[in-house]
């Protein structure tokens, strides 16, 4: 109940090669547009029934029951990531 969630970011010049992703890091290069920290925030609150920690229960149960968890990733209209659901 205590843990915390972190999301890093690969960096060859970090001595841990990974830094932690903050609100001021540029999207990505590629085809996508998203920041890094709109990923934080979609983990924290996945959809609009589930915490970040319900959706790791259901995803850990799916996949000691069945030894996959499929996750169904649902895109605004810009193609972008906007709601997580475990199935």
């Amino acid at each position: 109940m205590q843990a915390e969630f972190n999301l890093y970011q690969k960096d060859p010049n970090h001595p841990d090669g990974k830094r932690p992703v903050t609100k001021h890091d540029p999207p990505h290069q590629g085809k996508g547009f998203v920041k890094p920290w709109d990923l934080v925030e979609l983990l924290k609150k996945p959809n609009n029934q589930d915490s970040f920690g319900m959706s790791m229960y259901r995803w850990n149960q799916q996949l000691r029951l069945t030894g996959m968890a499929l996750t169904w990733m649902v895109p605004n209209q810009f193609d972008v990531p906007f709601e997580l659901y475990p199935v």
